[in-house]
């Protein structure tokens, strides 16, 4: 297990959202390591390294028994960044959402040859399919916490295509997803690779022609 992996953790007052603004930061998370960053509309951010902050919340919610708290635990990784979403109140606490947070990788080049809008049309359409996907899978991952990192389906992918291009988009490891892209050879029906060294998966789900159609033992996880 990385023991040097990045959180960013994020904490509001579900009970009342104006209790956080009243308490020094400093006074939550002392003797973590954590960071505060900022206070944005009423919720602390802070960031820790190697462990999320939760021991100190679990602790934090006993000095307010009414109150629940919520805090959402990103750890930050290229290939699994996972997103908790985590409930306290008076020392207990309770997992609510496990869900990745997807990192789209592509080349530069195939951005440049399709051109900037044309490129982020296709991939407002990949981002709102995959968000939606996140529904298919959210209670197999609430239930085992290893479900997701450990991402045992096969790869997903769908296939997005217009009169010039074609784009592929593979969901190949918990949260990260591939994008590839390959051109339409004039008046002919062959299409090739717009990056030579990218690799196409044989059987993505095709949407329409025009895409127009559309040490840890304590923590809960």
């Amino acid at each position: 297990m990385n023991t040097d992996i990045e959180y960013d953790n994020i904490l509001r007052c579900k009970s009342n959202p104006n209790l956080l603004q009243t308490i020094d930061p400093k006074i939550i998370i002392k003797g973590s390591g954590a960071k505060f960053i900022s206070c944005e509309d009423r919720e602390y951010y802070f960031q820790s390294r190697r462990l999320p902050i939760h021991e100190n919340i679990l602790e934090f919610s006993t000095r307010y028994p009414d109150e629940e708290f919520i805090m959402e635990i990103l750890n930050v990784d290229l290939y699994c960044s996972v997103m908790r979403t985590i409930t306290y109140k008076n020392g207990e606490c309770k997992i609510l959402k496990v869900e990745p947070v997807f990192y789209y990788e592509y080349s530069s080049q195939l951005k440049e040859e399709i051109g900037i809008d044309r490129f982020n049309f296709f991939l407002t359409k990949i981002n709102s399919f995959f968000e939606k996907l996140k529904d298919v899978f959210a209670q197999e991952w609430l239930e085992s916490e290893d479900a997701l990192e450990n991402k045992k389906h096969e790869e997903i992918s769908i296939q997005l295509e217009d009169e010039k291009f074609r784009i592929v988009a593979t969901w190949d490891y918990c949260s990260h997803i591939s994008i590839k892209g390959l051109y339409k050879v004039t008046n002919q029906t062959l299409w090739e690779l717009i990056d030579k060294h990218s690799y196409i998966p044989t059987n993505p789900t095709n949407y329409e022609n025009k895409p127009d159609n559309d040490p840890f033992g304590n923590l809960p996880f």
